[in-house]
């Protein structure tokens, strides 16, 4: 299972309200209120798989349908625990190869899968919907599954925050042409 690959804004992002591993720097400002108790890293979370297309980001919003009864258990769980956590994840077949191709914070397992681009939301609303649940989510962090739990009757992973990493400042002016030539492209 995974990680999420997201810039520098992420990690200053002011609704993220999940607390830093030990020895990280607590958040600060917008983000350091709200949170009644501050999860603490690692921790254990069902995770809900996504297509690649799927990339959730922190800040990020979703409703989603769920009618699948594994799926229905996975959002009553988290509703049942104080923080309403859980993770979404890209779920895609493990094709072998270099360790380095699925990416920091990618977890290898299960049936020849590879979880990666994790991202820590909160149940925000789930209501009940014809045949399951009508759930709104909330990105909050990016982070790293170092461990699958369990397979069934869904997906239960142990993960780890992941901090964004900034680029060095002797790559700024190259990356900053890059944004400028993107920019451009997108006009």
């Amino acid at each position: 299972l995974g990680l999420s690959r997201h810039t520098a804004k992420a990690r200053a992002n002011p609704r993220c309200r999940v607390a830093a591993m030990p020895g990280a720097p607590a958040p600060s400002g917008a983000a350091a209120h709200g949170a009644k108790s501050p999860v603490q890293f690692p921790l254990d979370v069902p995770v809900f798989p996504l297509q690649p297309v799927g990339v959730f980001q922190p800040g990020s919003t979703r409703s989603l349908h769920l009618y699948e009864a594994h799926f229905v258990s996975m959002v009553e769980e988290a509703l049942s625990t104080p923080h309403k956590l859980m993770c979404t994840a890209v779920l895609e077949p493990y094709m072998g190869g270099d360790d380095q191709t699925s990416g920091l914070g990618s977890y290898k397992g299960g049936q020849n899968q590879v979880l990666s681009c994790a991202c820590l939301v909160k149940v925000l609303e789930a209501r009940p919907y014809p045949g399951g649940y009508l759930v709104r989510i909330r990105g909050e962090a990016r982070v790293g599954i170092s461990e699958l739990l369990q397979m069934a009757p869904y997906m239960r992973v142990r993960v780890h925050n992941l901090p964004d990493q900034m680029p060095h400042p002797a790559n700024l002016p190259q990356l900053e042409s890059r944004v400028a030539e993107l920019d451009s492209v997108m006009r």
